[in-house]
């Protein structure tokens, strides 16, 4: 009898062993955030637009949850939700940082947010980052054709393989980069030309203005003088 009840013992021990592993296999693993950052910038005379495109990865075979914080430019005046994100999904916390929190389908979900950064009227243009999450691998990339150039420290020349078809260049981290760590961008090609002949521009406009307002005073003040000499 004894030896019954220990054999039933160790299957009711086995059973529930055989259903925890089950179970273990049955819950689905967390979302996550992958490891490919890319940013590609453009520009006017006036501003930097870029793009931040990251992805977060959903492994199990239903829809998941999933919020992390997102690093933007450091000088950023102005975001907005682009690929695969709506303005809902974006907030910021009391410390101005950026969260996106989403239900993400199964599979990889390529994501994007778009921003804005004041252009440097004189001298070059700087972008500084502080990362907030690690990032195992950061690209800067910017049109082919259009006149930009990046280059930084932190960076040696090359693209990821999405952006390897000739449109664009730009350059690959050597390193990852860690959170907390500062990345700084440097992007040529703006026309800063532009922006002294606005301002000439300006001022020939102006002078003209006060010279013609003198010489409109002037001409009055001699046509007065004739009709009073004609009296």
């Amino acid at each position: 009898m004894k030896q019954l009840t220990g054999l039933l013992l160790l299957v009711v021990v086995v059973l529930l062993e055989g259903k925890s592993r089950a179970q273990a296999l049955e819950q689905p693993a967390p979302a996550f955030l992958s490891n490919r950052h890319i940013i590609i910038l453009q520009a006017d005379l006036k501003n930097i637009w870029g793009t931040y495109f990251f992805a977060v990865t959903n492994p199990a075979m239903v829809p998941a949850e999933f919020e992390t914080l997102i690093t933007l430019p450091d000088d950023t005046v102005d975001f907005r939700a682009q690929d695969g994100l709506s303005d809902a999904d974006l907030r910021l916390d009391d410390q101005g940082r950026l969260y996106i929190k989403k239900t993400f389908q199964p599979g990889l979900n390529l994501l994007g947010v778009g921003f804005q950064v004041k252009a440097s009227k004189s001298g070059a243009d700087l972008i500084h980052m502080t990362p907030l999450v690690d990032i195992p691998e950061l690209s800067v990339a910017v049109p082919v054709g259009s006149s930009l150039k990046v280059s930084g420290p932190q960076f040696k020349a090359g693209v990821p393989p999405m952006l390897a078809g000739g449109k664009y260049t730009g350059m690959i981290a050597t390193a990852p980069v860690g959170k907390g760590s500062g990345v700084t961008i440097h992007l040529d090609g703006i026309p800063k030309d532009r922006f002294s002949f606005t301002l000439l521009g300006g001022l020939v406009f102006v002078l003209f203005l006060l010279t013609g307002t003198a010489l409109t005073i002037k001409t009055r003040v001699k046509v007065k003088e004739l009709d009073e000499a004609s009296l």
